[in-house]
C-alpha cells in the first residue's frame, strides 16, 4: 500500500473550483515536488492530503 493514495480530489470554494479530479500516489522512498503557478492549488492539495481540509469529493488514504 502506498504512503498516500488520493483519488478524485475535488475542492471548490464558493463558485471557484480549486482542484478537479486530482489523483496522487506517493510510495515509500519517493521524493515528491509540487510545482505550478501561483493559485494552481498546490497548497490546497497538501492541506487535503494532511487532512487539514476536507475535499468536496474524493478520498485520501494514508498508510498508518
Amino acid at each position: 500500500m502506498p504512503l498516500v493514495n488520493a483519488k478524485g480530489i475535488y475542492v471548490q470554494f464558493e463558485q471557484k473550483i480549486i482542484l478537479s479530479d486530482v489523483d496522487l500516489v506517493v510510495r515509500k522512498k519517493e521524493i515528491v515536488t509540487l510545482i505550478g503557478p501561483n493559485g494552481a492549488g498546490k497548497s490546497t492539495l497538501v492541506r487535503v492530503v494532511l487532512k487539514l481540509l476536507q475535499p468536496n469529493a474524493g478520498i485520501v488514504q494514508l498508510k498508518t
